[in-house]
């Protein structure tokens, strides 16, 4: 018997029969839950359950039991960075969703970052004003995940452009490393076990080539030889671009229609008008990446096109 036939059978041993027969009662279908899991997952006559098709169509069944999760968000004129991380470790262990401090000061990025074995968690990140943590802990909400690998992103680029600092640009690229590790990890999921949910495997797809490119590109920024005003300059108008697709897959995230093809379009064209230096290698291989996203997300758009016809 081979490891992962004896994973299966140790799972349906769990739960119970292979297969359970569909029983009618009039114009009602029904089907019998395994009493083990009932038991487990608290579920009595009564109880309420949530059911969900996911993007392969299949039919799921989940637990209503568990209290709603709660997103926090405080706001603060504390500067004693030793306090603020003990607020956001309060913050982060607490049994909460999300999480979001604000501040009525701008934030100085390197003294926060002393902290590593907080902040250093590819759950929280920090903006100028704000340090917050999104709910992404499950892989299978892709799109999160990715949303997060572009903040990243883009809060290197920033690094890169206002106060140089290797440490740090070192860590958030090996944050998006990981990022991209996840996403394409998600999509195994869904084509091995034929579930992952939230999103089809089509979309998973795309969004996996997008993250791959994303990686590709933070991979060569990094590598980028440049005296420093030449880096600016260059780096300007690619924070730019990596801005535009975080608010494109803030829609995305959101199932908004007012993702199409014609944003897509608008977006290809900002990346084709990205100027490089032709005899400098690595700017030629980031434009090529970011264009890849954008023939990407064109693709992706008319897919949704397609479905919604």
């Amino acid at each position: 018997m081979g490891f992962f036939e004896w994973i299966y059978k140790l799972g349906v041993g769990l739960i119970g029969m292979k297969i359970r027969n569909i029983q009618k009662s009039g114009n009602m279908h029904y089907i019998y839950l395994p009493s083990k899991w009932c038991k487990e997952n608290r579920i009595i006559a009564g109880s309420r359950v949530k059911l969900d098709v996911n993007g392969v169509g299949n039919l799921e069944i989940t637990n209503q039991v568990k209290m709603p999760s709660k997103d926090l968000e405080i706001s603060l004129s504390e500067k004693d960075t030793h306090i603020i991380s003990k607020i956001i470790m309060g913050c982060f262990l607490n049994p909460i969703n999300s999480f979001r401090i604000r501040f009525n000061y701008k934030l100085d990025h390197k003294k926060l970052f002393g902290y590593k074995k907080l902040l250093s968690s590819t759950m929280i990140e920090v903006n100028d004003y704000d340090i917050y943590s999104e709910p992404i802990l499950n892989i299978n909400d892709s799109v999160s995940v990715f949303i997060i690998m572009l903040s990243k992103a883009k809060s290197l680029i920033k690094i890169m452009i206002e106060d140089f600092d290797e440490g740090l640009v070192r860590r958030y690229s090996e944050d998006i490393n990981w990022h991209s590790v996840m996403i394409n990890k998600a999509v195994v999921a869904s084509l091995l076990h034929k579930r992952d949910a939230k999103r089809k495997i089509v979309e998973l797809h795309y969004l996996s080539l997008i993250a791959n490119n994303l990686e590709k590109t933070i991979d060569r920024v990094v590598q980028l030889e440049l005296e420093v005003e030449e880096r600016k300059k260059f780096l300007r108008p690619i924070y730019l671009i990596l801005d535009k697709l975080y608010n494109i897959f803030k829609l995305i995230k959101e199932n908004d229609r007012t993702f199409n093809y014609d944003m897509a379009i608008k977006f290809a064209n900002r990346v084709r008008k990205l100027k490089v230096d032709e005899k400098i290698i690595y700017e030629l291989l980031i434009k090529k990446s970011l264009t890849y996203c954008s023939e990407t997300l064109i693709d992706w758009a008319i897919t949704q096109k397609v479905e919604s016809q």
